[in-house]
């Protein structure tokens, strides 16, 4: 991570947004360490992607996400600098 500008939990999981790098990362559970290695990114294609709208603007690119809030069946996340809230359904 770069900047943490947030974290939050819901349920076992937890979000970390690393808005400089344009992506929230993702815990299944609360990590052993503050080392540990997230186990999902959300906004970039991979771990080691950094660029805004990596591949272009889709569903899945973020571009200085700066919110986040879980339910039970979605995630919200306020996408900033493309003017939108990306709404994602839980499987």
């Amino acid at each position: 991570m770069t900047e943490l500008f947030q974290a939050t939990t819901f349920g076992e999981k937890i979000y970390a947004m690393d808005w400089i790098l344009n992506r929230f990362l993702v815990w299944n559970q609360v990590p052993a360490t503050g080392t540990a290695p997230a186990d999902a990114v959300i906004g970039q294609r991979s771990f080691t992607t950094k660029n805004p709208n990596d591949n272009g603007i889709s569903e899945t690119s973020l571009y200085e996400a700066y919110q986040f809030l879980g339910t039970e069946s979605h995630d919200f996340v306020a996408d900033t600098m493309n003017h939108r809230i990306i709404i994602r359904s839980k499987p």
